[in-house]
């Protein structure tokens, strides 16, 4: 056989092993503005500080980038973003994605001390009250009929982050919203108030909320999914995962954030 029909072969038979290797390129990840997990005046956060680790650990090389919420979640689902952090799966957003989960945790409601005392059928029964929430948040199998409720009658302020939360609390034009405790930990501090807020832990029943790497379907390749998912399940079993969530919250909170 000619020695170019050779080269044909040898490069068809090279060309998918070396499309599929992970980190074949630099890869594009999103943070959004959300408390401790991500600060975009400094850049840092408990996220950032997650995907540094996985760049030390698999020589991959990340490229990051600020965006909102929204847009991130428009981007996934376009194939114009590889990827992203502290995701929630949902049946529709697996259809562009894959998530490798890093933490679970609950949300509960931020309000001001008038209504420290407030059960969620109190705030259904009041229709002087609104609540504030950021749209695309997925927020728990207990809190999302409870919000429904909510915007079925009108009640429902859907805002683009959690600081745009804090200004509306402050100026009286919601009521409350939910949110997890490691956002308002650290978004209180950006945004304070002349109100005192309170945190209640509305629905502690329910399961917790899986988050994790949000990894495009179209932008990435399963080698990559499979190195992500091994280097996150070992950052979990050496204390790599809590040694970082305990810089941000303590050693109890960031154990408890370990457990599904």
């Amino acid at each position: 056989m000619p020695w170019s029909v050779w080269w044909l072969v040898l490069t068809l038979l090279a060309g998918p092993s070396q499309a599929s290797a992970p980190c074949a390129r630099p890869i594009q990840v999103a943070y959004y503005d959300l408390g401790i997990l991500y600060d975009p005046a400094t850049g840092q956060g408990l996220d950032r500080d997650v995907v540094d680790t996985l760049a030390q650990r698999t020589g991959c090389r990340f490229m990051p980038r600020f965006e909102s919420r929204v847009r991130i979640w428009t981007m996934l689902a376009a194939g114009t973003l590889d990827m992203s952090v502290s995701g929630i799966p949902t049946p529709e957003r697996r259809q562009f994605a894959e998530f490798v989960p890093y933490f679970w945790v609950r949300n509960e409601l931020v309000t001001t001390r008038r209504l420290a005392q407030i059960k969620p059928e109190e705030f259904l029964a009041n229709p002087d009250l609104r609540l504030g929430v950021v749209k695309s948040y997925k927020h728990g199998e207990a809190w999302e009929p409870f919000i429904e409720q909510l915007r079925q009658r009108g009640r429902v302020d859907e805002l683009a982050d959690t600081g745009s939360l804090f200004d509306q609390l402050e100026a009286n034009r919601i009521a409350a919203f939910p949110a997890l405790s490691l956002v308002t930990l650290g978004m209180a501090k950006r945004y304070p108030t002349r109100q005192p807020m309170v945190r209640l832990p509305w629905f502690g029943e329910q399961a917790k909320v899986e988050h994790g790497l949000i990894l495009s379907r179209s932008k990435l390749d399963p080698a990559t999914y499979k190195l992500f998912q091994q280097t996150i399940n070992e950052m979990r079993r050496d204390g790599t995962l809590k040694a970082i969530f305990s810089r941000y919250m303590g050693n109890a909170d960031a154990e408890a954030m370990l457990q599904q």
